[in-house]
């Protein structure tokens, strides 16, 4: 989702930055070392699908793949 700067208070965003940070430590903590060039590879191809526009109506979406990503 996009949000347009400024709609979002300073508390919003720090807990936001917060949780991201203790579920990232959460997952590395988890994830075996084998599994991380995996999740990469995964990762940079969910991005490069998420460059293809699809248009529809006046605008345009593009791909997010949320669930090939588990």
């Amino acid at each position: 989702m996009h949000i347009v700067d400024g709609v979002l208070s300073t508390e919003v965003l720090l807990t936001g930055a917060a949780l991201t940070g203790l579920g990232l430590m959460q997952g590395m903590r988890h994830m075996p070392l084998e599994k991380i060039p995996v999740t990469g590879i995964l990762a940079a191809m969910l991005f490069i699908a998420s460059l293809v526009h699809v248009p529809m109506g006046p605008a345009s979406v593009h791909l997010i793949m949320n669930g090939v990503a588990g």
